[in-house]
């Protein structure tokens, strides 16, 4: 499938590159002639630490008829909190995650009750961030909860929708998409990407410095091989914040340009199948 890359007016468009302000069809990639549910697109945003992606997601928000947005970080999160996740990442990395490891129950959720601990994540994000064994262990124990949970909605999104009605548009905001196989999920993907200046200085407002945002880096895969495995590539470098600057401005037209890209990669309604159940 055709790759297309969109540039932000910070970025430096080279050869391979089809810009921004551009002829919108020559900016089209190959049309997909099926979606993976009836009625949903699911499109999966992924990209370099600081690129920009949340805004990217949150800016698509504001231009497509999105019915869902997932954030896989915040899903995360909110299964820190499961019984099940909570014994089970004790047992695979002992007490010292917890908040309070002394009144932990670890039989509590074989009993279907709540344990009293609850998962301290600064204290395992020290535990498995530079430890890609462990590392791999966490996403063995949160990932396939998640992905259950996300399938759940979508089978909702595809149930709901009537053959002949504008489909239903899911945005899957995931720094992993493709590390952790969600992209299987997704009828198109979208890797944000920014140069280094720009993600440094993201970084900076964050409180990391340069080499706290190196150290993230390697966590993840490369920007060049997320931008390779995604079908969309769109360069967030140093789009203006302040709306009324004159790169602000651009970047309005730059994520205007993004989403219509992503628009026309919709199956005409005659011609859409799923294909899985």
């Amino acid at each position: 499938m055709k790759r297309v890359i969109l540039c932000s007016p910070g970025s430096q468009a080279g050869a391979a590159c089809v810009p921004w302000e551009g002829s919108r069809t020559a900016a089209t990639p190959s049309q997909p002639s099926r979606l993976k549910r009836c009625g949903v697109v699911v499109v999966g945003i992924t990209g370099e630490i600081a690129a920009g992606k949340s805004r990217v997601t949150c800016e698509l928000s504001q231009r497509l008829p999105i019915a869902l947005i997932i954030d896989a970080d915040r899903l995360a999160h909110q299964q820190l909190s499961d019984p099940d996740v909570v014994a089970a990442l004790t047992r695979r990395f002992g007490p010292t995650i917890l908040t309070n490891p002394a009144e932990f129950d670890p039989d509590a959720a074989d009993r279907g009750s709540s344990p009293v601990a609850s998962i301290n994540r600064h204290a395992l994000g020290r535990l498995v961030f530079d430890d890609p064994a462990a590392r791999r262990d966490l996403e063995t124990i949160l990932h396939p909860p998640m992905k259950r949970w996300t399938i759940a909605r979508l089978d909702e999104l595809a149930a709901a929708w009537t053959p002949g009605s504008p489909p239903f548009w899911v945005l899957l905001d995931a720094p992993t998409l493709f590390e952790a196989g969600w992209d299987d999920l997704c009828d198109l993907t979208v890797a944000v990407r920014a140069d280094q200046a720009s993600r440094e200085r993201r970084a900076a407002q964050r409180g990391w410095s340069a080499a706290e945002l190196e150290r993230r880096d390697r966590a993840q895969w490369s920007g060049d091989r997320k931008a390779s495995a995604a079908e969309i590539v769109f360069d967030n470098s140093d789009l203006g914040s302040d709306p009324d600057t004159p790169s602000s401005q651009q970047a309005e037209a730059a994520w205007d340009h993004l989403a219509q890209t992503l628009l026309q990669r919709l199956p005409h309604p005659s011609e859409e199948r799923a294909t899985s159940p």
